[in-house]
């Protein structure tokens, strides 16, 4: 038996895992990959690894009781909620992500999505397609003059008020952990939760999937907004309570909502969001670029790599282990 190493990946949809292997052989350090379809299934793989490699597959308690060497999961993105961390902690594993390398992409994917209802680029091309040339067949109106309300005011929405400064909207937020003066800074007035709802003609959320933001999105909040206003998401689906969404489209009560994340993903054939007239979807891209694909991937590994060579990677999410 090979005295390296280990590190198992615990399930992953990417063509191969060459970018990581290479990363990792340089520390000579073993991937082995599985795509794990049960708790049993991943205790057997991972059991006597040094460390996990994760996406989506859960890490339960019940696995990570069964982990005999594993000091460190590294996560392939931003989000931990598959891992429980009050188990990996007892236990004294790290559990790294890498939440910065897709910044720029999800906040040019949220403006591109405000853009093109505002300026109702998908419809247009549907009607040309169908034939129909006539310019002023759905009704337009100054960007400018618009209020762009921003909940959440962490690197992605600091970087959404940044590139839409340039178009001189009125920008407002919310945040409670950002200071008054990083919101001023960004061009941003702070308003209250509710205000944001109640004065924005575009509601953007950039949070993350939280206790405190588990269906922050509620039936309450949606009623604050305009019948002119849009949501649109492009942090965690489940950020909003999808039922009252649909019914507040139903019902008119929002003029539409563009999202890149649902509660359910893939989505059902018959999800009465993705069908409704009244949205746009995307599945799930706005972190993607070859770029941020093969950033993620060299990153997660060599998070990896520096914890079992005893090297402190940048991005730790139970960083009080340091001090033990």
């Amino acid at each position: 038996m090979s005295n390296r190493l280990r590190v198992a990946v615990t399930d992953h949809n990417y063509p191969s895992l060459d970018l990581e292997k290479e990363i990792l052989e340089r520390e000579n350090i073993e991937l082995s990959e599985r795509i794990c379809r049960s708790e049993d299934d991943l205790i057997e793989h991972a059991r006597d690894a040094d460390g996990l490699m994760n996406l989506f597959f859960p890490v339960t308690r019940r696995v990570i009781e069964h982990l005999e060497k594993c000091r460190v999961i590294s996560v392939y993105g931003t989000g931990t909620n598959q891992i429980d961390l009050q188990a990996a902690s007892e236990k004294g594993i790290l559990v790294v992500n890498v939440p910065d390398y897709c910044y720029d992409e999800v906040a040019t994917h949220a403006v591109a999505l405000i853009l093109n209802i505002d300026r109702q680029i998908t419809n247009y091309g549907l009607l040309v397609k169908e034939g129909d040339w006539a310019y002023m067949k759905l009704e337009l109106h100054r960007f400018r003059e618009k209020t762009v309300g921003i909940l959440g005011l962490g690197a992605i929405g600091k970087s959404v008020a940044k590139k839409l400064s340039s178009f001189n909207v009125n920008l407002i937020g919310y945040d409670p952990y950002v200071s008054d003066e990083t919101i001023s800074s960004l061009g941003v007035g702070r308003r209250s939760l509710q205000d944001v709802f109640k004065e924005s003609d575009f509601v953007t959320l950039h949070m993350p999937l939280t206790d405190e933001t588990r269906a922050l999105v509620s039936t309450e909040l949606l009623a604050l907004m305009k019948p002119t206003a849009y949501l649109i998401n492009v942090s965690r689906g489940p950020v909003v309570d999808e039922k009252a969404l649909l019914r507040a489209l139903n019902e008119s009560r929002i003029a539409g909502v563009a999202m890149d994340v649902l509660c359910r993903e893939p989505p059902p054939a018959d999800d009465e969001i993705v069908s409704h007239p009244k949205s746009w979807v995307t599945p799930h891209v706005a972190w993607y670029s070859e770029e941020s694909f093969d950033e993620l991937r060299t990153r997660v590994a060599q998070a990896a790599a520096d914890v079992l060579r005893n090297r402190v990677p940048k991005f730790i999410v139970n960083k009080h282990l340091l001090k033990l």
